[in-house]
């Protein structure tokens, strides 16, 4: 899959990696906003 749009497969898995840190990083901001329960 990575090479029909040019990128190496490496490249794949750092930008998979770095959409689950922002993920969990969203994810605790939410709690710190929203201790509670989570509006959305």
């Amino acid at each position: 899959m990575a090479s029909i749009i040019g990128v190496s497969e490496e490249t794949v898995e750092q930008l998979e990696q770095l959409q689950k840190e922002e993920s969990a990083l969203r994810q605790k901001r939410i709690n710190l906003l929203y201790p509670e329960k989570s509006p959305y």
